[in-house]
Formats: C-alpha cells, sequence, structure tokens
C-alpha cells in the first residue's frame, strides 16, 4: 500500500469510530448520514442525489438541483429515468450500514434497481445497479453527476484524473483540461478535485466503458460515466462507489486509491433476462422462415412489424419517397447482396444499404462485396421510389432481395395519383450549421467552394431549407469588404490610414466579393437571413469587429461608441442582402437563456433593433414555463424558437385561459441553512411540491411576493450561490421547490415573521390566456439531438408534421451539416462532390414533403379532413399525443415509426386531393 493510500483509508476511520449510519425520510426525501456525509435522495425526481455535504468543509457538492422536474443532482439514470418516481424498499438500516433499493420500470421494456448503500466507516456510498434491456435494441446504462468541488464555480483550481485515453491519446492527470469522452482503463477510475479547497469527488466504476465530462458551464459541468451497450434480452449488473474528499495536502494519490477500492467491488456481468421474448417468437416467424434464417419487417421500435406482403406506397406525380425493408437475421448470413429491380423500374427504384461508421449512418449504394449480417441484427434496405416519368395509376414493382443465396421476395405496391405535388413553402427551416461559411468551405469565394455550396443547398432546399445561417467570424470576412466609394479594402485602410475612417461618419460598405455564394443562395430560394449577435459588452468584439474595421485602439468594448459601430456594422450587411433581394432579417442573440439572462438579452434586442434586425432566442427551461418571463421578454423577442420538449408548456400559457387567486400564507416552516458558492447569511426552505411546506405545486404559481415583518423583500434574478446581499430573496433562477433568503439583519429566519404572497393559477375554459406574444411576432420550434444522423426516419419526420399541426411558421433543425462533423445529416464526397444521406435527412425530407401535402388538403377540404388524417382524436390515422423524455412532456405523433401508417395518411389525402370517392 502507498503512503498516499494509507492516508486515504486513514481520512475513512480516524475521526468518527463512535458516530452510527442514520436513516431519516421526509415523504419521497431518503436521508442517509454518518459523520463524514449527509446524502439526501429524492425517489420521486429519479432517486437522484439532490444533495451532498461533506461535513468537514461543510460544503454541499451537488451544483445543480432545481428541483424533480430539472436536470440535476447525482447518479442521474439518464434518459428514461431522469425524472421517473422509484419505488423504494429499506433493505438494511443498522447502526453500521444503510442500504436502500430503488427501483423503476420504462413501459418499453426497461427495468432498473439502484441500490445506495452508506456504511459507518465510509466518505462515499456504494451504488450496486442492475439493469433490464426488455426491449429489441441495444441499450446503454449512462449515469450523470453535476458536481463542483469546493461549491463554487469551476476555475483552473479544479483538476482531473482519468485512468483512460481520449481520441487523442490524451489523459488528464492533475491537469484543468479533462473534456468529451475517455476509454476508460484499469483501475476504471476519475476524478474531479479543488485544489483550493481540498474538496474532490472520486468514482471507481470497474468495467466501465468510458468517462465522460461536459465542460460548457462552469457552474454546471457534468461528471458522466457509461457503459458498453447492453444488448437486447440482456442484464447488466454493475457497482461503482462514489467518494468525496476534503484534503488539500499532500495531493493524493488516485490511482493507488482507486486500486485500493477496486478490490471490493466486483466486475460488471450480463445475465439473460428471464421471461424475454424475440422478436421472431414476438411475431410468429415460421419455421420455413427460420430455416431460410431471416425475415423481413419494416418500421422501427414500436412501429416495427413483419412484412408479409408486398410494400403499399401511394405518391403523388413527379414526386418520391424513402421506405426501407429490414432484414432481420436469424443466423449469420453471409454473401453478395443483391436487390433487384425490373428493367423497366430501374430508373424509379434506387436500393441503398444502410451503413454504420463512427459518426454517420448512411445510405450506400448496394456494396459490390460480400456482406454478414450476424444473427440478431437487423439491417434496412431503403429504396428511393420515383413517380417520374410514369402514368398514374396502381403499379406492382417486383423487388428480390438475395443475400448469398438466401432470396426474399417483397415487392412494391406503388399508386401513382393524378395529384400534382404542392411546392408553395408553409414554414420556414433553418438548418444549424455554426455558420455559412462551414458551407461555403471558408471565408473564401472559390470555385470548389461554390460547388460545395451548391452541393449542401440542393439536398438543404430538398429538405424544405430557405434559411441562410449568416454567422461567421466577421475578422475573416472583413478583408473581403471594400469601401463603397472607393473600392479600398476597409481593413487595410484601418491598418494603415484608420483616420480616414471618421468615427463620427462610418463609411457605407461593399460586400460584393461574396455575391457568388448568394446568387447560388437565390438560385435554390435559400432567401431569408438570420445572422447573430453577441453580447454587446462581449470582449471578443474587440478583435472581431472593433479592431479590424475601424483601427487598433480605437474604439472599446462596452461604450455607446463601440455600440453604435457594431449597429453601422449590422445595418450595412443589412442593406447589402436586401439590395440583393432577400428578406427575414433576424438576429438570434445568445442561445438557450435562463431567466437571469432576459436583462441582458433585452439590452443586446434593442441594439439588434437600432440596425433593423429583429431580436430572436431559442427558449427552454423557466422560461417558457412562466409567464411573467414570456412577458418581459415579449417586447424584445420577434421570433419565439421553442425547444420541442417545451413547445406545449410555452403554448398553454398563451393560449389557453387561466384564472388567477390570492393566497396569503404564513410561513412558520423551518429554514435550513444554505452555504453553496460561499454564499452568507443565507436559508433556504423547501416551500412547493409535495413534501413541501405548502404543498402547492409550484408549475401554478404566477407571482409571489415574500414579506419579512410585514415588508416585502426583493427577488434577485439568478442563483442564491455564493450570495454577499443581505434583505433579499431567491428562487435560483426559476420557481421550482425551494424558496432562499437573506434576512435584512442577517439574523436567523426563526426570529422573523414570513408571509407568502400569490397569485395561482387554475386553467378555466371562459379564461383569457395570461401572456400574450405580439400578433407579429413568430413562433417557432427547434430541436433533433446530438449526433442527429443517429435520429430514425420516424422521429425526423415529425417535426415539418409537427410544425405544420402547431401553425408554426417553421423550425429549428439541430443540425444539418455543421463544422462539427459528428453533427451532420448530409455528407458529400470532396472530390466528386456525390452526396450522401442519413435515415433521419430522409425522414427530414420526406415529412416536409408530406406536410406539404397535408396543408393542401386543409386548404381544399377543410380542418376537419385533415384532422381525420393528423389529431389527437382515437380515430385519427396518424395519432398526436403526450410523449415524456427526461423532465419534458410534449405532444408528437405517437405512431410515426410505421411507415405503414404514414403511407395510409398519405393515401387518404392523396385520395380526399383527388376527388376519388372511399
Amino acid at each position: 500500500m502507498t503512503r498516499y493510500a494509507a492516508i486515504w483509508l486513514c481520512l475513512f476511520c480516524a475521526t468518527h469510530a463512535v458516530a452510527d449510519v442514520t436513516l431519516t425520510q421526509k415523504r419521497d426525501v431518503y436521508i442517509l448520514e454518518n459523520e463524514k456525509i449527509k446524502v439526501e435522495i429524492d425517489a420521486s425526481a429519479g432517486a437522484r442525489i439532490t444533495s451532498w455535504t461533506i461535513k468537514e468543509s461543510g460544503r454541499n457538492i451537488v451544483a445543480l438541483w432545481k428541483g424533480a422536474k430539472e436536470i440535476g443532482g447525482l447518479l442521474d439514470d439518464r434518459a428514461f429515468f431522469t425524472a421517473a418516481s422509484y419505488e423504494v424498499a429499506t433493505l438494511k438500516d443498522s447502526p453500521e450500514q444503510v442500504t436502500l433499493r430503488f427501483t423503476a420500470r420504462h413501459p418499453g421494456g426497461l427495468g432498473i434497481e439502484k441500490q445506495v448503500t452508506l456504511s459507518k466507516e465510509s466518505q462515499g456510498v456504494d451504488v450496486y445497479y442492475q439493469y433490464e434491456n426488455g426491449t429489441q435494441a441495444p441499450q446503454r446504462l449512462w449515469v450523470r453527476n453535476f458536481p463542483v468541488p469546493g461549491n463554487h464555480p469551476q476555475t483552473e483550481a479544479h483538476v482531473y484524473w482519468v485512468s483512460g485515453k481520449n481520441e487523442r491519446g490524451q489523459s488528464p492527470q492533475g491537469t484543468p483540461d479533462a473534456h468529451n469522452r475517455y476509454d476508460a482503463v484499469e483501475p476504471f477510475h476519475a476524478v474531479q478535485w479543488d485544489s483550493e479547497t481540498g474538496d474532490g469527488i472520486m468514482v471507481v466504476a470497474p468495467g466501465v466503458e468510458k468517462f465522460y465530462f461536459w465542460r460548457g458551464s462552469k457552474e454546471f459541468p457534468t461528471f458522466e460515466w457509461y457503459y458498453a451497450e447492453i444488448p437486447a434480452g440482456k442484464l447488466l449488473t454493475a457497482q461503482v462507489t462514489l467518494t468525496t474528499i476534503s484534503q488539500k495536502t499532500p495531493t493524493p494519490d488516485w490511482s493507488a486509491l482507486a486500486q485500493e477500492q477496486m478490490k471490493k467491488i466486483p466486475k460488471p456481468r450480463l445475465l439473460a433476462l428471464k421471461g424475454w421474448v424475440d422478436e421472431a417468437t414476438k411475431f410468429g416467424i415460421s419455421d420455413t422462415q427460420r430455416a431460410k434464417g431471416l425475415w423481413l419487417s419494416t418500421g422501427t421500435q414500436e412501429g416495427k412489424q413483419p412484412l408479409t406482403g408486398a410494400l403499399p406506397l401511394d405518391i403523388p406525380r413527379n414526386d418520391d419517397r424513402y421506405v426501407f425493408v429490414t432484414v432481420n437475421a436469424l443466423k449469420d448470413i453471409s454473401g453478395n447482396l443483391k436487390v433487384d429491380v425490373p428493367d423497366a423500374w430501374r430508373q424509379n427504384v434506387t436500393p441503398f444499404l444502410e451503413t454504420p461508421a463512427s459518426i454517420r449512418i448512411e445510405l450506400l449504394p448496394i456494396p459490390e462485396k460480400p456482406v454478414t449480417f450476424k444473427a440478431g441484427e437487423s439491417n434496412h434496405i431503403w429504396l428511393k421510389v420515383s413517380t417520374a416519368g410514369k402514368p398514374a395509376g396502381a403499379h406492382k414493382i417486383p423487388v428480390t432481395i438475395a443475400v448469398g443465396d438466401i432470396t426474399e421476395s417483397v415487392g412494391v405496391e406503388l399508386h401513382i395519383w393524378p395529384v400534382d405535388a404542392p411546392r408553395e413553402r408553409i414554414f420556414h427551416l433553418r438548418g444549424y450549421c455554426g455558420g455559412f461559411p462551414v458551407w461555403t468551405g471558408g471565408h473564401e469565394v472559390t470555385e470548389k467552394g461554390l460547388r460545395q455550396l451548391e452541393t449542401i443547398l440542393k439536398a438543404f432546399t430538398e429538405m424544405g431549407g430557405d434559411v441562410i445561417d449568416w454567422n461567421a467570424a466577421w475578422h475573416a470576412i472583413l478583408p473581403h469588404v471594400t469601401l463603397a466609394e472607393t473600392g479600398e479594402k476597409l481593413t487595410e485602410v484601418a491598418k494603415a490610414n484608420p483616420e480616414r475612417i471618421a468615427l463620427d461618419k462610418l463609411p457605407n460598405l461593399d460586400f460584393s466579393y461574396f455575391d457568388p455564394w448568394f446568387e447560388v443562395a437565390k438560385r435554390y430560394g435559400v432567401t431569408r437571413v438570420e445572422t447573430y449577435m453577441a453580447y454587446p459588452t462581449d470582449p471578443s468584439w474587440q478583435g472581431r469587429l472593433l479592431g479590424p474595421a475601424l483601427g487598433k485602439g480605437r474604439m472599446k468594448v462596452g461604450t455607446p461608441e463601440a455600440e453604435a459601430d457594431i449597429v453601422w456594422y449590422y445595418q450595412q450587411m443589412r442593406k447589402y442582402f436586401e439590395a440583393k433581394g432577400f428578406s427575414g432579417f433576424f438576429c438570434k442573440i445568445s442561445d438557450e437563456i435562463s431567466p437571469e439572462h432576459i436583462p441582458q438579452h433585452i439590452e443586446t434586442a434593442k441594439v439588434v433593433r437600432k440596425a433593423g434586425w429583429r431580436p430572436f432566442t431559442t427558449i427552454t427551461g423557466m422560461i417558457a414555463r412562466t409567464a411573467e418571463n414570456i412577458k418581459e421578454m415579449n417586447p424584445y423577442c420577434d421570433e419565439w424558437q421553442l425547444s420541442f420538449g417545451l413547445k406545449d408548456d410555452f403554448l398553454k400559457l398563451t393560449t389557453e385561459g387561466f384564472t388567477l387567486k390570492e393566497e396569503t400564507i404564513d410561513l412558520k416552516g423551518k429554514w435550513g441553512p444554505y452555504g453553496n458558492g460561499g454564499a452568507e447569511k443565507t436559508w433556504a426552505m423547501k416551500v412547493f411540491g409535495e413534501g413541501s411546506f405548502t404543498g402547492i405545486d409550484a408549475g401554478k404559481v404566477e407571482s409571489l411576493e415574500l414579506l419579512e415583518d410585514g415588508r416585502a423583500l426583493p427577488f434577485a434574478g439568478g442563483s442564491p450561490w455564493g450570495n454577499k446581499e443581505r434583505g433579499i430573496a431567491f428562487t435560483a433562477g426559476a420557481l421550482q421547490t425551494h424558496l432562499y433568503v437573506s434576512p435584512r439583519d442577517g439574523e436567523d429566519p426563526a426570529k422573523h415573521r414570513y408571509e407568502l404572497r400569490l397569485k395561482l393559477r387554475t386553467a378555466s375554459a371562459g379564461a383569457k390566456p395570461l401572456v400574450s406574444i405580439d400578433p407579429t411576432d413568430e413562433v417557432w420550434c427547434y430541436g433533433g439531438s446530438s449526433r442527429p444522423y443517429r435520429m430514425s426516419y420516424g422521429a425526423s419526420w415529425v417535426y415539418p408534421i409537427m410544425t405544420l399541426y402547431h401553425g408554426f411558421k417553421g423550425y429549428g433543425q439541430w443540425a444539418f451539416y455543421h463544422w462539427n462533423q459528428t453533427e451532420r445529416i448530409m455528407w458529400f464526397d470532396p472530390e466528386t462532390f456525390d452526396v450522401t444521406v442519413s435515415p433521419a435527412y430522409c425522414g427530414f425530407r420526406d415529412g416536409f414533403r408530406d406536410a406539404l401535402l397535408f396543408k393542401e388538403v386543409e386548404k381544399k377540404r377543410g380542418k376537419d379532413a385533415l384532422s381525420k388524417l393528423l389529431s389527437e382524436s382515437d380515430t385519427a390515422i396518424l395519432r398526436v399525443g403526450s410523449r415524456t423524455h427526461e423532465v419534458y412532456n410534449f405532444r408528437t405523433v405517437t405512431n410515426a415509426e410505421s411507415p405503414l401508417n404514414l403511407n395510409t395518411a398519405r393515401r387518404e389525402a392523396l385520395r380526399l386531393l383527388s376527388g376519388d370517392k372511399p
């Protein structure tokens, strides 16, 4: 044992030989405590650790906790179980050790058991997992945590150790640069330690596949790990130890400590899941199919179903759609893959094989080399079916799929309807990319760049795109901008003779160097322009705009003069685009802001407006859920781009009626001390939600006022983190469960009387909405996923359809062709410019075309006709209903994973448009 390991073990046992472990319960919150730590777990909120106090330092290591409906805490079993309500059983409750078992199930077939153990001699908890994959696809146990040792935003003193390397071969060992994924190796540990305070957290997780750290926020970074995919029908058992420490010197030998802990932690195991039935059994696969070694299906997830006959497909004339057939292998099959189509249809039916790669899932041409389909795998064969040049009517297209010497006949029953595919745009689409020069291959206009731009725009407009994401590094754009009067380059004049640029009369600019880019954009109908503006006080303006455009040192960020210069530059850009025939002129400010950043948004929006652009931002979190926040932003937000998961919260507040009831409550509950971030003389009380003092759902609170001894306390924006002020109250940025207070005299709140004056919302059919937005405002939604190429056809298809359903002006798609190569749904060969696409792209594209068809039905046959195709009615072909993901509840098309359902709705739409009778 090393010297450091011995010190570590002494830390576990030296000071609390007589301290027992205790377990207390307050409704759904379970509190485990010994002499070293106090851990609180909320069973109703995903069995997450909401608070972890290191008693030696008195600091809470949990950086983010805003309630059950928000992400945060420790031991977040991501995606399916984040906000789930867990059943709880006490397995052991003794002075030496307490063990709680938390269990939950998901209707899709997943089950989880999480046992948390705190021992008398421990400064950490042991966590045992049992994760059941009763679905038909691989799943993953992924644990997310939000700790910040030291209880203050991260600094360079927050350093990491990881037993693993990232894709560049780097392995943080006491450095502050940990970010992204690390392939884990023995002794399977990761550490975050604040060298200033000595507070640290270490996880030892034998057999984990990767450690992952997201460092996009200094206040709420993540600390995560995940295991290899669990095959369908398997059960994973795994155990980790999560330990905290408060030790400044000497620096612990984390590797030695992890090796000591590894000795008592069993390795993960994969076991067969009792009672699981494979799809072959579920769908009644025949003996003939078993002997052949494969069976065919279509659809994904709950929409998957056997394909027992030809695949029905209904399309307008001169149009096309993607469909897929799944080859489900019952044994290992190898050989040449062939998809045969009659000669008469070869120009109309193009086959592809869905092919996964490290950061792609592509539809590639059928390979010439032999393929191997492994037993239990599902491989998708796609057909792009076009009606070009074919007459209206019913057509049977024989299609055979052969793998080696195994052949299956599938066929397509194509019905070409005597209906012209509508082309009139009904909403906008922005494909996030990180800036227009990503699509042009850089900031220089070149022949190759123009060809790349044309390639991308062609694919973009195929799926309905029409927005130029005119965000760029302005310092790289400016060298190509000239003075309109003289033709001289702006940056050269600013560098050599800056006095020629009069600050009180700034010159007109000429952006015509970029004409070739925008001529291509206009040719493809991409004519709506949206740009981006950082906060005017952002120091980056100095090097990005003020210095290069006006001369070094002539203007200082944050001054009224600098603001005027920013306005000038954006005015000049708008003038150029307007003269070229573009429209829109919306300007995005920041991204997914929280309520405390509304004032900065407003100040920036004023600058945006002065420049002739319309301000907007992406709306998520509590802004979408709070009428007062919407009211505050409304004068300064012209486009509400709503997170797909929170769009329905916003819509309820702005379209549905509520009545308000006033209520005054004498807050006689107990205030507990709060010291996060070094907050002083600050206390907290759980006021809202189950188990709180009032029992009132925070979601019903429209406004509140807190009185101390009869005098109202002002509410500060943002978090109480590090508070030093007196006579102030906090909601932590958005109303959830707790209120925070710092009395005027700094004394214990128990010495004062606190009253809470509330206005409570109650839904009422006869009442008016509590907030409205300007009639000229646009409402959009946005969404997708990280690594969007992984999205299914059905999941992508719903975005344009729900944009139509809600009557939105557009949607923002994350992400189309982004500078980050993991964030793309289409690709092209840099030499030939041949395009390949993902299933996600096909879904967005076909969904856009189907949305045009459905809108045409509404225009020509009325809303009732559309509701038979798409609505919340049980009789609708496509059923809109609620879905839950993590802490979000939203409406979507619940049966879109079945291509047969999508085609049935399309067939009915085409029948209505053609005038055919049922």
